[in-house]
């Protein structure tokens, strides 16, 4: 594709072809305020109505022809995130002036940052970049620079880390005990094949829900139907145009797994041969009320006329959000109550893939090996994994005798309602070594050589004996581990870097578990 070429004005014009091509072989009218766009396993809208009031129509042409430039070779869902990035600071800027923004200097922006900007903001450095490189001059190229150079939201993913009970991986008891739940509530009746395969398609292979709901019957094979062993493979939605329509290697079943899955086959296609089959159909159906939970007739009515994808080659199929949803309703269903917490359980689909990598990593497995099995565009995101099963290695022979079980960056030890002021004398474990520093709980112990060794505090928030404060104050903590690590970076101390981390984790699920104690105690009081 030529690139613009501004005329002598620098003013930009559409260019002359009014369809265009987005990375995954859609076209779409330049000409119109809304696009649509296929982008993994949804629909991307751009919808350019706002422009109208808050830009010139110059600098609504030019927004216009990067994003259409920018959607030649990239996802979609990339480029809907760098547009709503985008839209910010120009809603911002139109507000202040109070009339349509025809360009954006460096002071514009600074003050948005300053006044209204957002961690996300760092999003629309590409948009911006490739304004530029187009010859449009809208956007000071001092603007530009000062974009290119916001910081990236933390990559560090502390409920990851953190073995978060909402939104971390599930715990090994946790597992199991949905394994066995799941197991009675199949044979007994409660659930049905068709509930059993979807929750199972997410437990098993920890794929994105738009993965799951596009599955057809093409992609599952069994011994009763195929003569094959059974298997599942997932079609690869983030991808370019130039990987369009490829396939994830076939997965493998365990047993109980197969025999739900071939008897929701049969009831799906009324026991015909797989020779038969049309296998462009969908393995889970949009408007179908075999996953429903309760049997109203009311709910019956309402799950024959949801809505299901509208996307060519998959408007029988239910959508992601709608996979998502069902298969929370039927965990739900269970009722069961997690050994951790002793509350119910929390279930969604990112925790599925949570699990499913820190066992890869547990086992391990790299991150590129976890971003291979879990369909991710960059090793980078899997990282966290990785970080998380060598601390857990670490931890595993010093403080449970070997056992194979969670603890890395876990708070071990108990929120109190006692003051710091009460605690006994040499056994008051302080924040820093800085003078007046807070103190923030006390060794239930009577004191240990963590006290003595100057391991405290850091050792102290891994040891089950440590009772911390409802009101003491951690953040002077955080800052001083948050400066070493900063050193440590600095000298490329990388082994000292994940100790920090360790402990770091350590803390901020310490500060979860205060938070978690005083919103009881207001509860109460």
């Amino acid at each position: 594709m030529n690139k613009h070429k501004p005329c002598s004005h620098g003013i930009p014009a559409l260019r002359p072809t009014n369809i265009r091509r987005a990375a995954n072989g859609e076209t779409f009218d330049i000409t119109s305020d809304y696009w649509e766009v296929s982008a993994t396993g949804s629909i991307a809208k751009f919808n350019f109505e706002w422009c109208t009031e808050v830009l010139s129509p110059l600098m609504k042409n030019a927004l216009k022809e990067v994003v259409a430039y920018r959607l030649e070779s990239n996802l979609a869902s990339t480029i809907s995130g760098e547009l709503t990035a985008f839209k910010r600071p120009c809603l911002w800027i139109q507000a202040q002036a109070n009339s349509p923004v025809a360009n954006i200097s460096l002071e514009d922006v600074l003050a948005y940052r300053l006044d209204g900007g957002t961690k996300n903001d760092y999003s629309m450095r590409n948009l911006v970049a490739t304004w530029l490189d187009l010859g449009f001059t809208a956007i000071k190229k001092e603007a530009a620079d000062f974009i290119n150079k916001i910081p990236p939201q933390s990559n560090e993913k502390t409920h990851i880390l953190t073995l978060d009970p909402v939104s971390g991986p599930y715990l090994d008891g946790e597992i199991a005990i949905v394994d066995r739940e799941l197991q009675v509530a199949y044979e007994t009746g409660e659930i049905n094949n068709a509930q059993y395969v979807l929750v199972q398609m997410f437990r098993l292979y920890g794929q994105r829900s738009s993965m799951v709901a596009n599955l057809k019957l093409r992609d599952v094979k069994t011994p009763k139907h195929h003569g094959e062993e059974t298997s599942v493979r997932f079609e690869i939605l983030k991808q370019k145009g130039s990987q369009a329509q490829r396939f994830g290697p076939k997965r493998p079943a365990p047993m109980l797994f197969t025999h739900a899955l071939e008897a929701y086959l049969d009831e799906l296609t009324g026991e015909t041969a797989a020779s038969e089959w049309d296998e462009d159909q969908p393995l889970f159906r949009a408007k179908t009320d075999v996953f429903l939970t309760r049997r109203h007739a009311n709910d019956i009515r309402r799950s024959t006329k949801v809505k299901g994808q509208i996307a060519v080659g998959y408007k029988a199929h239910m959508t992601a959000e709608r996979a998502r949803a069902r298969y929370q309703t039927i965990l739900a269903s269970l009722r069961i109550i997690s050994p951790r917490t002793g509350e119910p359980m929390v279930f969604n689909q990112l925790r599925e893939r949570h699990t499913i990598a820190t066992i890869m990593a547990m086992r391990g497995c790299t991150a590129e090996e976890i971003a291979a099995w879990l369909h991710h565009t960059s090793p980078g995101s899997c990282e966290a994994y990785i970080e998380l099963a060598s601390r857990h290695h670490q931890l595993m022979s010093s403080l449970l005798d070997g056992k194979m079980v969670h603890v890395a960056g876990r708070f071990l030890g108990q929120v109190i309602e006692d003051n710091p002021d009460d605690f006994e004398v040499g056994s008051v474990i302080t924040a820093t070594e800085a003078d007046g520093a807070p103190d923030l709980g006390t060794c239930a112990s009577g004191g240990c050589s963590a006290l003595d060794s100057l391991a405290a505090p850091y050792a102290c928030f891994l040891c089950r004996h440590f009772n911390l404060s409802i009101e003491s104050e951690l953040d002077p903590l955080l800052r001083l581990l948050a400066g070493r690590k900063a050193e440590a970076k600095m000298h490329g101390d990388d082994e000292y870097s994940r100790e920090l981390n360790r402990h770091i984790a350590a803390i901020f699920a310490a500060k979860k578990s205060q938070h978690q104690a005083r919103k009881e105690r207001e509860s109460t009081a």
